[in-house]
């Protein structure tokens, strides 16, 4: 299903939805003229490309915990041009198979145990992990951050020292990157075994 929600100042969620958890941004006339909200893969896709089409730029939020504005302002330069935020939080789920059969509907060749939405909160994956799978994550300890931000962001929790970062565990992601014309978003699943010829293990990495 590829529909999504998009929100712009008529709406009455929009000052709402336009923050974050840290209510001091956006600042006045700095914040997203649209937000789109994203229950699905093919709706985040839908919804990233109408954005890149209408020439706006694109922000991502999975959980809100940018304290920095990073995701709700505008940058001091494009101050002009307008600002979308793609907001993953309705996409929440962990899905686990001790036989490694969980594989990506963009690339059938990599198995997995494990498969994490980018807007299930940490709470939510603490304890699904442990009561299906008996297993964590060296995730923080704030409960309501989304794992698309913070797994990207290295994921640093109490047992990090241990273990790593939560990132250190990412095994493949599901990314939008541009086509090659470049006047489109296309989705494209990199994991640790691609391939270095074609700068799909650069991009699994960074």
């Amino acid at each position: 299903m590829s529909n999504y929600i998009l929100i712009n100042h008529h709406d009455r969620r929009y000052e709402t939805l336009k923050k974050g958890f840290n209510l001091r941004w956006p600042g006045n006339g700095q914040g997203a003229d649209f937000i789109y909200i994203c229950n699905s893969p093919a709706s985040v896709w839908a919804a990233a490309n109408d954005a890149l089409k209408k020439n706006y730029r694109i922000t991502v939020r999975s959980g809100g915990h940018c304290y920095e504005g990073f995701v709700t302002n505008k940058l001091v330069s494009q101050r002009s041009q307008r600002l979308a935020i793609i907001d993953l939080g309705l996409m929440a789920g962990i899905e686990f198979d001790e036989q490694g059969r969980l594989r990506s509907h963009y690339n059938e060749s990599v198995k997995y145990k494990f498969r994490i939405a980018s807007g299930n909160q940490n709470w939510d994956g603490f304890s699904a992990l442990y009561k299906t799978a008996n297993r964590t994550i060296p995730g923080g300890s704030c409960y309501s951050v989304g794992a698309g931000g913070h797994i990207s962001g290295g994921g640093y929790g109490l047992l990090s020292r241990m273990h790593g970062l939560t990132v250190d565990w990412l095994s493949g992601v599901d990314i939008l990157v541009p086509n090659k014309t470049g006047d489109a978003l296309e989705v494209r699943h990199v994991h640790e075994g691609s391939d270095e010829l074609d700068g799909e293990r650069d991009l699994f990495i960074a």
